[in-house]
Parts: structure tokens; sequence; C-alpha cells
């Protein structure tokens, strides 16, 4: 088949196929990447915006550009008891489609700008706790000083890493654990001044 979007061709296996009919729907005429692309299309880690807070009007960094429909509330004002959520409840309305109903209550309803919880100096992170002075850290954990990461936990010193924990002054490693000083390790444990390891 070819792609309506990307215009690609992809396959669709028979029990891709048998599946699809057992459940009497028509099959993709996207390709997968394509169809992937569509399911996360909501989904932003890793882009940040500058706009302002719609409840304090302060200056905020968030996963929404300015030009967004959504309101975004900064975290100190997401969280505070200064506004009421159920002030924006709806009764549902069997006689219009479910989806219709959920984007326009999706478009009223505030958001979080950034989902942060107790960082310092780190502004510009995403679904952190405890960070100290980190830059780009996504979903990090109480880390010092780690710039470029994801899923980076109780670290310091750290650059460029994916799933890094308990681990100090290392540079592109992944999937390691109580590392130090150490380069380009992936499944690496306890490693001490190690380079271009695997698996030790």
């Amino acid at each position: 088949m070819i792609c309506d979007n990307c215009q690609q061709k992809f396959n669709i296996s028979k029990q891709d196929q048998e599946y699809y009919k057992s459940f009497n729907v028509p099959e993709p005429t996207w390709c997968p990447d394509c169809r992937k692309m569509r399911r996360l299309s909501m989904r932003n880690e890793r882009t940040f915006y500058q706009r302002r807070c719609d409840f304090c009007n302060k200056d905020i960094i968030a996963y929404y550009p300015k030009k967004s429909h959504q309101v975004v509330y900064c975290p100190e004002c997401w969280y505070s008891d200064s506004w009421d959520p159920n002030n924006f409840s709806k009764d549902f309305n069997f006689e219009k489609p479910f989806f219709e109903q959920f984007k326009a209550l999706y478009k009223i309803v505030p958001t979080l700008s950034l989902d942060v919880v107790n960082c310092e100096n780190s502004q510009y992170v995403s679904y952190c706790g405890d960070d100290k002075s980190c830059y780009y850290d996504i979903a990090g954990e109480a880390n010092e000083q780690c710039f470029y990461g994801k899923f980076v936990k109780y670290s310091k010193d750290c650059v460029d890493n994916s799933f890094v924990y308990n681990s100090e002054l290392c540079y592109e490693c992944v999937n390691c654990h109580n590392c130090y000083g150490s380069t380009w390790l992936t499944l690496c444990y306890d490693c001490d001044h190690c380079h271009n390891c695997y698996d030790l």
C-alpha cells in the first residue's frame, strides 16, 4: 500500500488484516511511522516556548507556544488554591459527539506550563523533580549540573546521557548505573574512568 500521508510504501501483514476484520474496522491508509506521529502529536517534552502565565501574567517557559489556544498556568499558579477546577466543569450532552465536547473543554481548562517540582536554577527542564542547575533535562530527578539528558537520575556533572543513574562526570552514556568519569558507555555498572565500553 501507499501511505496517504508520506506517499511511502508499507505492508499490512495477513495477521494484521485478520485483526482488522475481527473488529470490523478498515485497514490503515497511513504507514506505521505516520500513524505513530499522529498518535504522539499532542505530546511535547522537548520543545519549550516563552510565554506568559494566563493566571498571574508573569513570563514563563512552557510546552505550549503563545499562539496556541491552550490556557496555560505556571506551576505555582496551577498547584495553588487560587482557582477552582470545578468552575470549568460541563454537563455531557448526549446530542453532540464526544470529541467535539472534549475539544471545547480542552481549550478552556488550564494546563500546567511545565511539569517540574522543586527545581532550582533549572528553567528549561521537563518532567523533573529536585534538579539543581540543570539544562534540557527530560524526566530527570535530583540531578546537579546535568545537561541534555533523558531519564538521568541522582547524577552530577553529566552531559548527553540517557537512562543514567547515580553517576558523575559521564558523557554520552546509555543505561548506566553508578559510573564515574566515563564516556561512551552502554549497559555498564560501577565503571570508573572507562571509555567506549559495552555491558561491563
